[in-house]
Order: structure tokens, then sequence, then C-alpha cells
């Protein structure tokens, strides 16, 4: 079985890069995942390398993702809100944080989840990190087993109508790639970036010694 691996990081931007070479995609909210198949299992693996396969069976059935029988991709497990139809990460984050074999059965139908595709690292014993984007999206496309478990994310040219799509639907926001850039394993720099609209609020509710709330 291959080596877990931490996967290419996009850096944050506020402004949009220009240029032919550039496309854009949807920045799902969900879990980052790699999934490894090595002809014997297909394991999912997160970007801390924490292994998450027993969490998602309905993706992990062998030739299930990939037609080839050796592959690494990289992708998104996402779950939508039933309420809202959006990407929901707290809905996907319950689903990731489960353990017990009875709750993870019954989650299946209850959230369940769909794993956004968007680049391959490894494929029938060649790496191709160090081919181009477009290069290694026109392998994943032929490669890929779509279904509605498992989709293939798009592109488009038009960045700034993406992220002002993604502005009207209150989504996270959008990500650009250098087709000309190859894979940077455990890298993160400008040849991937990302523009955020949400951004996470973190707050910490406590008491004092004289009972005020802080």
């Amino acid at each position: 079985m291959f080596k877990p691996l931490i996967p290419f990081e996009p850096i944050s931007r506020d402004t949009l890069p220009t240029g032919p070479q550039w496309i854009a995609q949807v920045k799902w909210d969900g879990v980052r995942m790699l999934a490894y198949e090595d002809g014997h299992e297909l394991r999912l693996v997160n970007r801390r390398l924490h292994d998450r396969t027993a969490q998602y069976p309905e993706l992990v059935t062998p030739r299930n993702l990939c037609s080839g029988t050796s592959y690494i991709l990289d992708g998104e497990v996402i779950a939508l809100d039933p309420d809202t139809g959006k990407p929901s990460f707290y809905h996907v984050l319950r689903r990731d944080r489960m353990s017990r074999p009875e709750g993870i059965a019954q989650a299946i139908h209850q959230i369940p989840v769909t794993y956004m595709v968007f680049d391959i690292l490894f494929y029938e014993g060649k790496w191709v990190t160090d081919q181009p984007l477009a290069d290694r999206q026109r392998l994943l496309h032929q490669v890929l087993n779509t279904a509605p478990h498992v989709q293939e994310v798009t592109n488009t040219l038009d960045a700034a109508s993406l992220l002002t799509v993604m502005r009207q639907h209150q989504m996270e926001g959008i990500v650009c790639k250098d087709l000309t850039s190859s894979y940077g394993i455990q890298g993160k720099d400008q040849r991937w970036q990302k523009v955020k609209i949400m951004h996470d609020v973190y707050a910490m509710i406590g008491e004092s010694r004289t009972g005020a709330v802080l």
C-alpha cells in the first residue's frame, strides 16, 4: 500500500490571477481526502494523514472510484444540507467523526456524501505529479468512474463570474489553478490560489470568577 502523502495546498489571495493559463474551480466546503488503491485495497486518508476508510464505506469498494487498479486521487468529500442543498461542513464532519460501525451504516443513508475529485497523482504504476495540470485533468477525465457519489470537479475560464455565483449562493469561495503547474506534494505556493468568501469565526464563551459571562 502507498505511504500517505500531504496534499498540495493553495495560498490565500484577495484578488484573482489573470492570464490564459488560469482556470477556476468551486472551493467545496468539505473534508480534503486522498484515495489510494493499490490493486488489493482502497483507502481514504485526510490531509492530516488520518485514515478515514471506515467512515465512508460507500466510497471504498474496489474499482469503485477509478477504472485503474492502482491510483491516487485528490479531492474533497462533501455532504449536502438537506434544507439548503448546499455543501455543509457541519454534516460532513458528523460523518468524518463517526467510529461505531452501526452508526456509520445508518449514516450512509441519513448523511450521504459525494467525493468531488479534482486531481490524480498516480496511475497504473506511474507518477504523474510532474505533468502539467491540464494533462492530469485529461487523464482524470478518462479514468474516473463518475456516479452520484463520485464527481469530477469542473473548470471555468471565467473566475470572476464563478466568484460572483459563489457569493450569490453564499458558498465558500473558489480555487484558481495554473494549467501548466505540476503537483507539489507537501507544498503550498502561488500555482494554486484560493479566494474565500465566507470566513470561519471561532469564539469561546467563558465565565469569570464573579459569574459574568466573558
